[in-house]
């Protein structure tokens, strides 16, 4: 297919492969209720956000061109999965091993005006498919925890480990399980095989965007470095892009780097982000409220509200090895009530001072 946009992302070019091609012709990326977002909501957000235009048809038409052959694309996948897989029961090894299937980041397909790419603080970017099957993990659940990429090595290591027989002597075991501690993820083997299946249907009769308690974490970090270039104004693109260019949508600027505290159980599901640019920009959503990220409403936080904030996204971010599987309890941050009250308590992992405009 031919990409407009291949001289600055070259992997844009989705190839299927031939038996693949047609397979889904036609096919169109779906429109969210974010989809091509109104100047309103665009100038509530930070600066490079503020500059996308408005998605028009010949944009319009290329994203579901890419769309079609990247669907067509994965056909491929799916067949080298079912290959594996049987492979595996080939040599009676299936029921003996575990299969992760997961993605680095997200995609965004016209939300927010950006027609590709996955570089934004939004649940398009930072949500990923995560499907594990193997010894002992129930089918058809889908798990309330929250998992992360980083929770991967610790959880291979347990599932490698867990049947190995501990002799009470130095040995490979007891050094992976010291390398274990060193890292910031938390193995997530447990939850997968307690895994309720009662609890699973419960979850599908509620709204996708109730947020309820996981047993490994409450909160995590979001952080982004933005790329760009002294002679391209700073930007990823060169040259650089005009405010009001009609086929702006989508790049990247050194200041769109930003880091996130992203707080998700039974009380509450928000994110809360902090820029690294000249206005020190911040953008704060109650998902539970606006599911699609369309209002930035950091004016609406009280001063202990921003505090608190400020203070856990510092210790995400300086956290190491155990200070970041320390989770701070539901009831010590901000929570929204029925009656509109909030309190905030510090969390006791470290001590931070922080302070807000």
């Amino acid at each position: 297919m031919s990409d407009p946009h291949s001289s600055i992302l070259p992997d844009l070019v989705v190839t299927p492969a031939p038996w693949a091609e047609t397979k889904y012709d036609g096919a169109t990326a779906v429109k969210t209720p974010n989809y091509n977002a109104s100047e309103m909501s665009l100038a509530s957000k930070h600066w490079m956000m503020r500059w996308l235009a408005p998605i028009d048809p010949a944009t319009e038409a290329w994203m579901n061109a890419v769309y079609q052959n990247r669907t067509e694309a994965l056909l491929s996948v799916d067949r080298h999965i079912e290959l594996f897989v049987n492979a595996l029961k080939e040599h009676d090894l299936y029921d003996n091993t575990y299969i992760i299937y997961t993605s680095d980041n997200g995609w965004q397909l016209g939300q927010h005006r950006l027609s590709y790419d996955k570089r934004q603080l939004y649940e398009n970017d930072i949500r990923v498919p995560f499907i594990v099957t193997g010894p002992r993990v129930p089918a058809n659940v889908t798990s309330k925890d929250i998992v992360m990429n980083i929770d991967i090595a610790p959880t291979m290591v347990d599932m490698a480990t867990s049947a190995i027989q501990d002799d009470g002597q130095p040995s490979l075991l007891q050094n992976l399980y010291s390398r274990v501690q060193e890292m910031d993820g938390i193995s997530f083997l447990p939850a997968l095989v307690n895994a309720d299946k009662k609890d699973n249907e419960k979850a599908k009769e509620t709204k996708k965007t109730e947020a309820s308690s996981s047993p490994l974490r409450n909160d995590f970090l979001v952080s982004y470095h933005g790329r760009g270039a002294a002679q391209c104004d700073n930007f990823w693109d060169c040259p650089a892009p005009k405010q009001g260019d009609k086929d702006y949508h989508m790049g990247d600027w050194s200041n769109n780097t930003y880091h996130c505290v992203r707080t998700l159980h039974a009380e509450e599901n928000t994110i809360y982000c902090r820029f690294s640019d000249d206005e020190n920009f911040v953008e704060f959503y109650d998902i539970n409220a606006d599911e699609w990220q369309l209002y930035n409403a950091y004016e609406s936080l009280t001063v202990e509200q921003k505090i608190h904030y400020e203070r856990r996204l510092e210790e995400l971010r300086i956290c190491k090895g155990e200070t970041c599987r320390q989770m701070p309890l539901a009831q010590q941050g901000y929570a929204t009530r029925e009656d509109g009250d909030s309190s905030t308590k510090a969390n006791g992992i470290v001590n931070v001072e922080v302070s807000v405009a």
